[in-house]
C-alpha cells in the first residue's frame, strides 16, 4: 500500500479482496452506502453502487499489471516501487465492514474523505502479476465458491517422470514433482525457496489426493496424450485466503507437457520445424520462456508459437471430459438447451454444444433470438436419427449406436460436415467405429455399393476417375502388380485422398490384379483416404471399385470404363506388335547368318573335297 507521497506503508490486520467487480468499476472509491447484512439476505438485495472511477481501467492497464512479474522485488526498493502499477482498491469481503476493521484501517489515508464506521475506504496500492501470489486463479476461483473450474498450469516446469506416481509411497514429498504452483495448492510446498514461500498459504486439497492427480497426469503422458485430468476434490477452509471450505469442486486439469501423441500428428512441416529444436522458430516448446522467447522483444510470443501450444492444450480436452459429458447426455440432467428436428426435440447442454461444434458455437454467440435457448435444424438437411447418433461423438468424442448401413454412414459424415465436426474423419479413419459399431466402414462401403452400383456408376464424379485411370494407363502401369500400381501413382500424383482412392481403382481394373491377395490393400487405401480427406466423399467417388471384390466380375461397363479398356487393350496390342517386329528383326537377321554359315560351309567344303578323276 502507498501514502500519498508514493511512500510504502506497511499493512497490519487489512482485509483486502473478496467478491467480484466489473472492469468499468475497478479503480474507484468504496460504495458510499455500503448493503448491510440484513440487506444481502435479501435476494433482491446483492448488488453494491459505486462512484465511478476517475479514469477506465483498460486492457492494456490489465495486460500490464499481468506482465509487472517484477512487481514484488520492486514494492521493497525505494525509489523503484514507484514504477510498480498502482492504484485505488477497495475490500469486497463483508468483514470490511467491521468498526474495528475500519477504525484500524482509515487513519493516515486521505485517498477516500467518505470513511464512516460501516466500512473501509478504498486504499491506494501496488499491482503485480498474479504469480507473486498464486499463478493459477485457482484461489480466487474458490473464494467465491465456484463448483467447476478449469485449470490450465502453463508453466515451463515439467513433470518429473522419474517416479511412478501410481504407486507412490505415502507420506513422501512431492514439492519437487511439478511446478510449486500446483504442488502447493495440495499442502507440498517444504521447498524454502521464494516462490514457495510465497506459496506457502495456498493449501487448498489434501495432501493425500496430489498423488493420485500426479499419477493421472503420468498415465496420459505415457500413452502420448496431453497431461489432462478430471477430478473432484472436497475443498479445506484456508482462512489466509478467506476459503471457508466444506464443499466439493470439480476440476479439469490441463498441465503443460511435451506430448508425443500430438506432435506425430502434425502436418510434416510442422514436424521438421519442432526438429530444429533451439534453432528453429519453435525453440522451448512447449516450455517457452517467460522474457526473452523472441529476442530482442523482452515478452513475446508470435501467432504460430501461440496456436500450437494453444492446439496441444486443447487436443485431449474433449477425450478426458468424455466420461461427464457423456453421463450428462445419458441422464439428460441440467439441461439448458433445446433442438429441434421436424417432430423430435433433444434436451441437450450449451456449453458442450459450443465447445464440441463450430457450427453451435456460432448460432450461440451470433446474437440470434431464435437460437437463444431453442434452435430448429432443417429436417430436410438434418436427418434426426442420424443427429441422435452423432451426439455422442459432439459431447465425448465417440460414435453412437448407429447401423452402420451404406446410407447412414454417408448421412453421418454429411452431418458431421454440416455441423463442422473437423475431427470426424479423422475418428472414422481410425477405425475405432469397428469396435463400437454394427459393421466395420468398409463392410458397410462394399454393401452399399453392391446395393447402389448401377445408379451410382453414373455419378459426375466417376468422370474424374477415369482420367486418372487413362494418366496411370499411359505411365504403362498395367504390366506392373498392383502394389507397385498403388505406390508409384502415389508417388507421382497423389495430394489427396481421391488420388490414393483412383489408384487402388486403376490396380483393380487392370490386367493381372489379385483380387483375393490384394484386398487388405485396398481396405487400407480406403482407411487411409477416410482418414485424409472424407469417407462420404468416397461412397461416390468409389461406388464401383470395390464390387470386384464382391463379385470377382466387373460390371458392365460405362462408356468410360469402356474408354480405359479400349486403351488397355490398344496398349497391349501395341507391345505385341512392337515384340514381333523385334521377333521379325531377329529371325531376318538370323536368317542372314545362317544363310552367311552356309555359304561359308560350303566354301570350306569345296576346299577339303578331294579332286575328281582325270582332272588337273
Amino acid at each position: 500500500i502507498l501514502n500519498n507521497s508514493g511512500c510504502q506503508k506497511h499493512l497490519y490486520d487489512v482485509v483486502v479482496g473478496g467478491g467480484l467487480m466489473s472492469t468499468f468499476a475497478f479503480g474507484g472509491q468504496a460504495p458510499q452506502n455500503p448493503v448491510t447484512d440484513d440487506e444481502k439476505k435479501q435476494k433482491n438485495n446483492m448488488l453494491q453502487s459505486v462512484p465511478a472511477p476517475s479514469e477506465p481501467f483498460t486492457l492494456s492497464d490489465a495486460v500490464g499489471i499481468s506482465s509487472a512479474a517484477y512487481g514484488k522485488a520492486f514494492s521493497v526498493l525505494y525509489p523503484a516501487q514507484v514504477l510498480d502499477p498502482n492504484g485505488l482498491d477497495w475490500p469486497i469481503s463483508p468483514r470490511s465492514e467491521s468498526p474495528k476493521n475500519n477504525s484500524n484501517n482509515s487513519s493516515n489515508n486521505n485517498d477516500n474523505d467518505n470513511n464512516n464506521n460501516n466500512k473501509v475506504a478504498a486504499r491506494r496500492y501496488q499491482f503485480a502479476d498474479g504469480g507473486n501470489l498464486e499463478d493459477l486463479g485457482l484461489l480466487a476461483m474458490l473464494q467465491n465458491k465456484a463448483t467447476r473450474i478449469a485449470v490450465f498450469i502453463n508453466s515451463v516446469v515439467p513433470i518429473d517422470m522419474s517416479t511412478n506416481y501410481c504407486d507412490a509411497i505415502p507420506d513422501s514429498d512431492l514439492t519437487a514433482a511439478a511446478d510449486t504452483q500446483l504442488t502447493c495448492v495440495f499442502g507440498y510446498c517444504t521447498g524454502g525457496d521464494t516462490i514457495q514461500k510465497t506459496f506457502v498459504r495456498d493449501q487448498v486439497f489434501s495432501q493425500g489426493d496430489f498423488a493420485a492427480l500426479l499419477c493421472q497426469f503420468q498415465t496420459e503422458l505415457l500413452a502420448g496424450r496431453s497431461a489432462v485430468a478430471h477430478t473432484t476434490y472436497q475443498v479445506l477452509e484456508n482462512t489466509w485466503w478467506g476459503i471457508p471450505g466444506g464443499w466439493e469442486v470439480e476440476i479439469l486439469w490441463v498441465y503443460n507437457s511435451k506430448v508425443s501423441g500430438f506432435e506425430e500428428r502434425l502436418p510434416a512441416e510442422t514436424q521438421a520445424a519442432l526438429a530444429q529444436g533451439a534453432q528453429g522458430p519453435f525453440a522451448n516448446y512447449p516450455f517457452y520462456k517467460t522474457t526473452f522467447q523472441n529476442p530482442p522483444q523482452s515478452t513475446n510470443l508470435n501467432a504460430n508459437q501461440v496456436n500450437l501450444l494453444a492446439a496441444q492444450a486443447a487436443a485431449f480436452v474433449p477425450q478426458t471430459l468424455g466420461r461427464a459429458p457423456s453421463e450428462l447426455l445419458e441422464s439428460g440432467a441440467d439441461t439448458d438447451f433445446t433442438v429441434i428436428i421436424g417432430e423430435r426435440s433433444f434436451l441437450l447442454h450449451s456449453f458442450i454444444l459450443k465447445q464440441g461444434s463450430p457450427y453451435f458455437r456460432s448460432l450461440q454467440t451470433s446474437g440470434m433470438k431464435e437460437c437463444s435457448g431453442t434452435c430448429t435444424l432443417p429436417v430436410e438437411l438434418v436427418d434426426p436419427q442420424i443427429f441422435e447418433a452423432l451426439l455422442p461423438f459432439i459431447y465425448a468424442r465417440r460414435l453412437g449406436h448407429v447401423e452402420l448401413r451404406a446410407d447412414a454412414l454417408y448421412s453421418l459424415f454429411e452431418l458431421a460436415d454440416y455441423l463442422q465436426l473437423a475431427d470426424f474423419e479423422s475418428y472414422m479413419g481410425q477405425k475405432k467405429v469397428q469396435a463400437e459399431g454394427d459393421k466395420p466402414p468398409f463392410q458397410a462401403m462394399l454393401d452399399c455399393i453392391k446395393d447402389h452400383v448401377k445408379q451410382l456408376r453414373y455419378q459426375e464424379r466417376s468422370k474424374w476417375l477415369v482420367q486418372e485411370c487413362n494418366r496411370a494407363a499411359k505411365a504403362d502401369f498395367a504390366a506392373k502388380p498392383l502394389k507397385s500400381v498403388f505406390f508409384d501413382t502415389l508417388k507421382q500424383h497423389c495430394v489427396d485422398s481421391e488420388c490414393y482412392m483412383s489408384a487402388a481403382w486403376c490396380a483393380i481394373t487392370m490386367p493381372g490384379a489379385d483380387l483375393a491377395r490384394d484386398q487388405g490393400l485396398i481396405e487400407g487405401a480406403l482407411g487411409k483416404a477416410a482418414h485424409t480427406f472424407g469417407a462420404y466423399r468416397l461412397q461416390t467417388d468409389l461406388q464401383w471399385m470395390v464390387t470386384f471384390l464382391l463379385q470377382g466380375t466387373q460390371p458392365e461397363p460405362t462408356e468410360g470404363e469402356s474408354a480405359i479398356r479400349l486403351h488397355t487393350q490398344e496398349m497391349k496390342i501395341k507391345r505385341l506388335e512392337s515384340e514381333l517386329e523385334e521377333l521379325r528383326c531377329t529371325s531376318a537377321s538370323l536368317e542372314a547368318t545362317i544363310q552367311e554359315a552356309r555359304a561359308k560351309l560350303q566354301a570350306l567344303t569345296d576346299v577339303l573335297q578331294p579332286p575328281q578323276e582325270g582332272g588337273e
